[in-house]
């Protein structure tokens, strides 16, 4: 969710004659919105179509067209792309695109007491960040330390190792 992504519909002719008046459309489901096409598309914004036309498609030939759409709905989104032609039927193709929330978490550690001489206290921050589209919940953090660095019982976890923080 929230997330850009790239689509790309090729228009193949596999065939052996070129094909004539070829028409694509696709509808573009409610939580995709398409924010830059690769070849100008007539827009009908009430069905949510996007159309191209091509005057005709060679034999053995391909034309591509790609967009970029940004993930605005949880759910399952499908894409439904009709084709047609002269010399064809009309095709139908469906591409159903999943889009899920997730937490994205990193976390850094930033020394706040630079060098610190043998025996002296070192104090570090750990900051979490949360980059998804989903909160994070029961979140647990273990960093270990070198073996040249113990850990100082705070109180918050007796039993935590000499070695590592949580």
């Amino acid at each position: 969710l929230q997330r850009d992504g790239i689509y790309t519909i090729g228009v193949e002719n596999t065939g052996e004659v070129e094909v004539t008046n070829v028409q694509v459309s696709l509808a573009v489901p409610e939580g995709i919105k398409v924010t830059t096409i690769s070849r100008e598309a007539q827009i009908d914004a009430q069905r949510g179509t996007l159309s191209w036309s091509f005057d005709k498609l060679d034999a053995n030939s391909t034309e591509q067209i790609q967009m970029k759409a940004t993930a605005i709905k949880e759910g399952q989104q499908v894409c439904n792309i009709l084709i047609s032609s002269n010399e064809t039927l009309e095709k139908e193709f469906r591409l159903a695109t999943e889009i899920t929330t997730r937490a994205d978490l990193s976390v850094r550690v930033k020394n706040l007491t630079g060098p610190v001489q043998v025996g002296g206290k070192a104090e570090f921050l750990l900051e979490v960040e949360n980059h998804g589209s989903r909160q994070a919940t029961d979140v647990n953090i273990n960093e270990a330390l070198p073996e040249s660095l113990m850990a100082v019982k705070s109180g918050l976890n007796e039993e935590q190792a000499e070695n590592s923080l949580s």
